[in-house]
């Protein structure tokens, strides 16, 4: 079982061939990271991160709740057109939207892609993409 719901992600995403089949490795690993790139990995890659979290308490004792977690998934690459980052995020999409997530001490009751992320940036007059979603994740203590 994971430790955390980012490792859970990484997980999930490292295992599907669909994903890992469009992606470099670094350091002998699918390019997935969590927060930010190693400033040496080669594009594309996939970036988690955690947007927002909220706990959700039930009545009862107070130990009672639920885990109500936002990661946006999304894939960043330096090309022409976004058009291999929108592969990378169907990928990542047919992997993650639904996945049971392994994260110990919890039971996941959600994961499901819930808003796009769909952006450009121009640096050095070459084009980024990022493209991906927001995933919702519920989870309860086991």
């Amino acid at each position: 079982m994971a430790a955390s719901v980012r490792t859970a992600i990484v997980e999930v995403l490292a295992a599907d061939s669909g994903v890992v089949a469009l992606l470099p490795t670094f350091q002998g690993f699918p390019s997935i990271f969590h927060y930010a790139a190693p400033q040496d990995a080669a594009m594309p890659f996939i970036l988690v991160h955690q947007q927002s979290g909220i706990v959700e308490y039930s009545f009862g004792d107070g130990l009672d709740h639920l885990d109500d977690e936002v990661w946006t998934v999304k894939a960043i690459d330096r090309n022409d057109t976004p058009e291999n980052a929108e592969a990378i995020d169907r990928a990542v999409r047919a992997a993650l939207h639904d996945a049971a997530l392994d994260v110990a001490g919890y039971g996941t009751l959600w994961c499901r892609r819930e808003g796009d992320v769909y952006l450009g940036e121009v640096e050095e007059g070459e084009l980024i993409a990022h493209v991906g979603a927001m995933y919702r994740i519920i989870k309860e203590p086991t």
